[in-house]
Parts: structure tokens; sequence; C-alpha cells
């Protein structure tokens, strides 16, 4: 199933939201986009709607940051950029948080997307401009 959003800015994210959170239970989000799309801002506010008081920043050095929501949840954000094979993947125990319950919010998911067992949405997001995105969402 493929859903878009077109035109989205930043004050627009609620709908995308509740479309993956609400109507769907899958907990494995995967987010696609050249650097300084807004994979990190987007995730930011499904942080804040998921009741993170944290303060959330991109793990692109520590590869994941673990948060918890005010209702105990975990929530897992991975920025895989940095990471350069499968083996890596592997001896990062990766693999362990996605067989977990909790949410996990990659960002550069390309080498894990074949090691993935469960259920996961792709979050495709594409510039239109300064303001705007378009987001194609794939539920798999």
């Amino acid at each position: 199933m493929i859903k878009n959003f077109r035109s989205v800015s930043l004050d627009q994210f609620y709908p995308i939201y509740e479309y993956i959170f609400i109507r769907n239970k899958h907990k494995i989000i995967l987010f696609n986009g050249e650097i300084g799309v807004g994979k990190t801002t987007l995730i930011k506010f499904f942080l804040k709607m998921l009741e993170v008081k944290e303060t959330v920043v991109s793990p692109t050095f520590s590869i994941i940051n673990e948060y918890k929501s005010n209702d105990g949840r975990i929530i897992n954000h991975f920025d895989l950029f940095r990471v350069k094979s499968q083996n890596e993947i592997q001896n990062l125990g990766i693999t362990e948080y996605l067989e977990s319950s909790n949410y996990c919010l990659i960002e550069w998911p390309n080498l894990l997307i074949d090691l993935i067992d469960e259920e996961y949405i792709i979050i495709n997001i594409y510039r239109n401009n300064e303001i705007e995105r378009d987001l194609e969402i794939l539920i798999n």
C-alpha cells in the first residue's frame, strides 16, 4: 500500500503522524531522503507526538539514541549514515532492537532492509523547495 502526502510543510506533519502511528501499528519505520531533506525533523515531530520530553538529537555519531515516552514506551532512533556494512549492523546489535516491541525509527536504512523480518513502513522524503516536501509512505 502506498500513501502520498504532497507539498507538506513543517506545520503539516500531524496527518502523517496520524497515518503512521494511529492508523497503522507497525513499529519499524524507515526514513529515506537526501541529506538535509528533513528526516530528523520529521522524527523529532513524531517523538514529540509520542510524548517524549527529552531533547531529541540526531544520532549521527552515536548511531542509536533511545527515548522514553511519558507512558513508558521505548523509542529507538537510528542514523545509519556512517554504517558501512551489514556485518557492522550485526556487531552493533541493531537486529535485536528490531525484534523488540519498541518503536525503531531508522534513517539511512539501505544496508538494514534485508535483515528486517518484521513488517515495516518506508517513508521517502523528496524536497520541493526550502519549505515543502513530498512524502511517499509504503507499508510492507
